[in-house]
């Protein structure tokens, strides 16, 4: 999975926003957020992640996994980690350890895509449980 997909996907998770990727360098990837239910509103995002050093694939099998089983609210795991674990385990192709799948947990909870705000930064999204 490279840089941009990680990105789409990582935003996948809030909701299901439509993303458009507005630049691309080699140190960060910024884009627009616009959500379903409020399509005049935009949210311009910025994550600043160096094209070779995206996350692993097994932290974003999990943002997958949260994405498509809906269970983030707001930024909040809904599930418990070792319910999240037996839920990833069956969902997954490629089964992992416990300790790997708490890697890739916290692993996923270092991501911040910065929220901009005429110009600056505002706030952020990021995963927590």
């Amino acid at each position: 999975m490279n840089r941009r997909q990680c990105f789409e996907q990582f935003l996948r998770m809030f909701a299901g926003p439509t993303l458009t990727i507005t630049q691309e360098t080699q140190e960060c990837i910024r884009g627009e957020l616009r959500w379903p239910d409020y399509p005049a509103d935009a949210q311009e995002v910025r994550w600043d992640a160096a094209e070779s050093k995206h996350p692993s694939r097994l932290c974003f099998q999990l943002v997958s996994l949260i994405a498509d089983k809906d269970l983030l609210d707001i930024d909040m795991i809904s599930a418990s980690r070792q319910e999240l674990f037996d839920i990833f385990q069956s969902q997954t192709t490629s089964p992992a350890t416990f300790l790997e799948f708490e890697s890739a947990l916290e692993e996923l909870q270092t991501i911040s895509v910065a929220r901009i705000d005429d110009g600056e930064e505002s706030d952020s999204f990021f995963v927590d449980e």
